[in-house]
C-alpha cells in the first residue's frame, strides 16, 4: 500500500512545526490573515449595529423587524463568529473566502471540510 504524504496547506499549524523557518513564514501567514481578518471583524461589527438601529426604529413603528435584515444579521452574526473562533485559535482554518460560508449562526459547517489531502485506505 502506497502512501503519499499529505501537502501543507496555509491553515496548517503554525505551532510546533518542526522546521523554525517554515514556522516563522506560517505564523507572519497566520498574522497577517489575522490582521484582515481583525479589521473586516470591526467593519462588520458596525454594519450589524446600524442593522440594530434600524431594526429597533421599525420594531418601535411597526412592532415587526424587517424580515430581510434579520436574515441579513443572522448570516453576518455566524460570520463574525466564525472570524472570531480564528482570531483567537479556536479553528486553524480561516473563515470564507478561505472556506465555505456558514449560513447562520446555529448551522454547523458541513462535513468534510476543509477536504482531506489523504487517499483513501484500500
Amino acid at each position: 500500500m502506497k502512501t503519499t504524504p499529505s501537502k501543507k496547506t496555509p491553515t496548517d499549524s503554525f505551532v510546533g512545526h518542526s522546521d523554525p523557518g517554515m514556522r516563522a513564514w506560517l505564523t507572519l501567514q497566520r498574522a497577517a490573515l489575522m490582521l484582515m481578518f481583525f479589521i473586516l471583524f470591526e467593519v462588520l461589527n458596525y454594519i450589524i449595529f446600524g442593522i440594530a438601529a434600524v431594526q429597533m426604529v421599525v420594531v418601535a413603528i411597526t412592532t415587526r423587524p424587517i424580515t430581510p435584515l434579520h436574515k441579513i444579521n443572522e448570516g453576518l452574526s455566524a460570520y463574525m463568529g466564525d472570524i472570531s473562533g480564528y482570531l483567537t485559535c479556536v479553528d486553524k482554518h480561516p473563515p470564507f473566502p478561505f472556506s465555505r460560508l456558514r449560513g447562520k449562526r446555529a448551522d454547523p459547517l458541513p462535513k468534510g471540510w476543509p477536504p482531506t489531502t489523504t487517499p483513501p485506505s484500500e
